[in-house]
């Protein structure tokens, strides 16, 4: 597994709990070199990214400016 951080250089936060989602389902969005399919983006569903649940290796396939366009402020 590769270290959990998010694209904003912080610690990744849980996506979701309920239902436990995540490629190794642990409610995160953590990823490493099995998971083929990228599940690295955490979004809150009408397609808002999550940046503080989104691991930063999504930015290998999205770039942080288009993130930063669909992103999601829930502070």
């Amino acid at each position: 597994m590769d270290e959990p951080v998010n694209v904003l250089g912080e610690p990744l936060q849980t996506c979701s709990d309920s239902p436990v989602t995540g490629f190794f389902r642990d409610g995160c969005c953590n990823t490493g070199d099995q998971d083929f399919g990228s599940h690295t983006v955490c979004v809150n569903m009408a397609a808002r990214v999550v940046l503080q649940g989104t691991h930063r290796r999504a930015l290998e396939i999205v770039p942080l400016d288009v993130l930063r366009k669909f992103a999601v402020d829930l502070s």
